[in-house]
């Protein structure tokens, strides 16, 4: 019995021994979406401001843990006058909602499944994910996935004389992550000083 605890022990141990915590790079993240507007036009938009930590394992080069942010206030579009719609109450609401946030609930090979909060509505969703690995003490990961903006209660848009929406229901999002080893942050911290 006492060996099969240690045998356990040793399991768990090794297993948080090679994962090691990464912060998101808020310069060089971001999150894109792309939306149909009146069946053949396409907004295109990104979050420039993203904050999260990853725990990763290099050893077996898994995700043990993804918890994320992203600032409403940093959306940018090729229109202002859309990027304040968007941050209006008609939309997103930032004043009262500032953030959407995503907090990882199962991880895969190759896909991500977890909590979106967007608003006060909550969905778990997939994502897939292309995970580029370590290098240089930094992670690079690739997170897409098509929502439903109906599932997450933002219908802003009146009905066309057709009877169809103006703008799609689908969102295409993906979120590009470039996330450094925290020991990384702490040295220059140290070092600065």
């Amino acid at each position: 019995m006492n060996l099969l605890k240690i045998a356990l022990g040793t399991l768990i141990l090794t297993s948080t021994l090679f994962s090691k915590e990464y912060i998101v790079n808020k310069d060089n993240s971001n999150a894109q979406f792309q939306i149909k507007y009146q069946k053949s036009n396409i907004i295109d938009g990104t979050f420039k401001d993203l904050s999260g930590k990853i725990d990763f394992d290099e050893l077996s080069n898994n995700i043990k843990s993804l918890k994320g942010e992203i600032e409403i206030d940093s959306i940018q579009t090729l229109n202002e006058s859309l990027e304040e719609l968007i941050k209006s109450d008609k939309i997103l609401d930032n004043k009262k909602f500032p953030k959407i946030t995503f907090t990882a609930t199962k991880i895969e090979e190759n896909k991500i499944f977890g909590d979106l909060k967007i608003k006060d509505v909550t969905r778990n969703i997939e994502f897939e994910l292309q995970n580029n690995g370590v290098f240089l003490d930094t992670l690079y990961l690739t997170l897409t996935t098509n929502i439903k903006r109906s599932f997450f209660d933002l219908s802003w848009d009146e009905l066309l004389d057709t009877g169809s929406s103006a703008t799609s229901n689908e969102i295409q999002i993906q979120i590009n992550i470039e996330a450094n080893l925290l020991d990384k942050f702490y040295f220059k911290d140290k070092k600065a000083k």
